[in-house]
């Protein structure tokens, strides 16, 4: 089980796999925020300080990286993980993620959420 002081905040403007996402860290013990766009995921992530955010790239209102961008200029979140997970694969977007702070960029057709759980747990050293 993961430590329960360990918080991931999880951004997807789809409902449904926020949901699932949510539901299988916390299976395994982590407490979860929920956000809907990155707007309200940097208003979450600066209000609760989470120990890791796993953020979509593509969604309404403000976008993974412009959510990443504004992060890293808070003292705080200029330091916290960020994993982006997309459906949308480009070496461009891939360096625009990185360059703007993500720790690792995922595609979500090409993982489970086993492993989601896993790179998680990997990034924050839990078993």
């Amino acid at each position: 089980m993961a430590q329960p002081n360990h918080t991931i905040l999880v951004i997807d403007d789809d409902a449904m796999l926020l949901g699932s996402i949510a539901d299988a860290l916390q299976a395994v013990g982590f407490t979860v925020i929920q956000g809907h766009n990155g707007k309200e995921g940097l208003e979450l992530a600066l209000q609760h300080h989470p120990d890791l955010i796993l953020t979509d790239n593509l969604m309404p209102i403000v976008n993974g990286v412009d959510m990443i961008v504004g992060l890293r200029k808070d003292e705080w979140g200029a330091r916290v993980p960020v994993i982006i997970m997309t459906n949308m694969y480009s070496a461009d977007m891939l360096n625009e993620s990185l360059q703007a702070g993500a720790t690792d960029y995922i595609m979500k057709s090409d993982v489970s959420l086993d492993k989601v759980v896993d790179l998680v747990k990997n990034r924050l050293k839990v078993d």
